[in-house]
């Protein structure tokens, strides 16, 4: 199905207190992910620890020579694995040249990306 939060709630099951005796889901995520997947959990009946395990933050600015490179078409492809790398990248490096391939992992990051022109 659908690689999201969403899509994973449409495939996990409600619980059951005879099939999984533990009511339990530890959800190890990033400090900005939506609550669409913990509130989804707790409608199907599950409690959820929910901790955060990392936090996404803007790297440094490249060197001057990556945003050329970035600018200039000096890459193929770029992958993009979640919205934030969209909006880092562009912030960071600016859009990639316009002969770039741009793929994305998810229609989430798709989105994004087009919202940033690419």
């Amino acid at each position: 199905g659908e690689q999201s939060a969403a899509g994973l709630l449409e495939d996990w099951p409600p619980y059951d207190p005879v099939f999984d005796p533990i009511d339990r889901v530890f959800l190890p995520r990033a400090d900005i992910a939506t609550e669409t997947l913990v509130a989804g959990l707790i409608e199907l009946g599950w409690e959820v620890d929910d901790v955060t395990a990392y936090r996404t933050v803007r790297a440094s600015p490249p060197p001057l020579m990556a945003s050329r490179v970035s600018a200039g078409g000096g890459f193929d492809a770029v992958l993009f694995t979640s919205s934030s790398t969209v909006r880092n990248l562009v912030g960071i490096a600016g859009k990639p040249h316009n002969v770039t391939v741009i793929a994305c992992i998810g229609p989430a990051t798709a989105k994004t990306a087009e919202e940033h022109g690419l």
